[in-house]
């Protein structure tokens, strides 16, 4: 009997020490690091509120991921006046109503990215006049409400990569003068409408890679006059209207990789002069129009592989002052004839076209 009891007393100081050690650790498991301004939280913190966390009003920086917060309230910000960043990233938020960010004049990125949200109110975002930066990507949006980031005036970067969003119309993207940066890619974009991106002069680099889009318009990327990189790949692009690519008399590079092309015609390329880099692999192109790379005078790489090529133009009848830098097998294609009776090459994976004597361009 006395063993048996000594056994018990002994069982319960070892549950009594493993409870104490249990929740030592998971209160240690949330804990705050404070180091010039900035404020973190790591671990598995339960708060579900902002409030909970009981931070300093004067914090410049406030890094809060991978906790359980789950709602914005109106002006649940409106006493951090003086905070510059904000990170809320793989939390549970599931929308951002309206005069959530309220009262954070001086804020230049806000990180939202990894967390559950499928809406956002028209006027979420109003007061945030200095934001630079704002990442949403990762989330589950299906629809953006007309205008709701036209009250950032500063915006230069949008991250809406990895979402559900499923259609782009003219007044999603209104006044974004100073955008340089639109991450679309990976969602379910299935059309463009026309003046889409109208009020984007600034914008430099376009993604809209994977996504399910089928056709190109003409004139539908008219607004953006300083793009420099557009990034189509892995869409069901079937068709290049005339003028799909008009207006972008800047862009040095276009990747319409993996689609369905079938051709590709000058009548689509007609301004697009500075033109340096163009991806077409991984399409369905038959025929290259005789006189495109006339119209293309600066190009200097160029992806055909994988299509359905017989005959490949040549270059060096349009710039005598290029050269073919290489040539070599494209993969499961055999070999294709220049159009030059001079020139019986075959191609590769990139065929890289550079002046001659300058080594400085190569393959990527």
């Amino acid at each position: 009997m006395m063993k048996m009891m000594s056994m018990w007393a002994f069982l319960k100081l070892v549950i009594v020490s493993t409870c104490y050690v249990c929740s030592h650790a998971y209160q240690l498991s949330c804990r705050e690091q404070y180091k010039d301004n900035h404020i973190f939280y790591f671990g598995d913190c339960p708060h579900r509120s902002f409030k909970d966390f009981k931070i300093s009003h004067d914090a410049h920086h406030i890094h809060i991921n991978g906790g359980h917060m789950e709602q914005f309230k109106p002006d649940m910000f409106i006493a951090f006046s003086q905070l510059l960043s904000l990170y809320l990233m793989s939390n549970k938020f599931e929308e951002i109503p309206s005069a959530s960010f309220r009262g954070l004049t001086k804020l230049t990125k806000l990180q939202l990215s990894f967390n559950h949200i499928g809406n956002i109110s028209e006027f979420a975002f109003c007061g945030l006049v200095e934001v630079g930066r704002i990442h949403l990507d990762h989330n589950n949006l299906k629809y953006l409400q007309s205008g709701v980031f036209e009250s950032i005036p500063k915006l230069h970067l949008l991250d809406l990569e990895y979402n559900q969003i499923g259609q782009i119309s003219k007044d999603t993207f209104v006044n974004l003068t100073c955008l340089t940066k639109l991450c679309l890619n990976n969602n379910n974009i299935t059309h463009l409408d026309a003046g889409s991106f109208d009020s984007m002069p600034s914008l430099l680099i376009l993604n809209l890679a994977s996504n399910a889009i089928g056709y190109l318009p003409g004139h539908i990327f008219n607004g953006l006059e300083e793009l420099d990189e557009l990034d189509l790949s892995y869409n069901s692009i079937h068709i290049l209207y005339p003028c799909a690519f008009c207006g972008l008399r800047k862009m040095s590079f276009i990747d319409i990789t993996s689609n369905k092309i079938t051709s590709l015609k000058k009548c689509s390329f007609s301004q697009n002069q500075a033109l340096k880099k163009l991806a077409a692999g991984m399409n369905q192109i038959m025929e290259i129009e005789r006189d495109l790379f006339a119209w293309l005078p600066l190009i200097q790489e160029l992806d055909i592989s994988q299509n359905k090529l017989v005959a490949i133009p040549d270059f060096n009848r349009h710039r005598p002052q290029y050269e073919i830098a290489s040539s070599v097998n494209v993969s499961q294609q055999g070999r294709y004839q220049h159009h030059s009776p001079h020139s019986s090459q075959s191609f590769s994976h990139w065929q890289t076209i550079y002046p001659k004597n300058d080594d400085k361009y190569t393959a990527f």
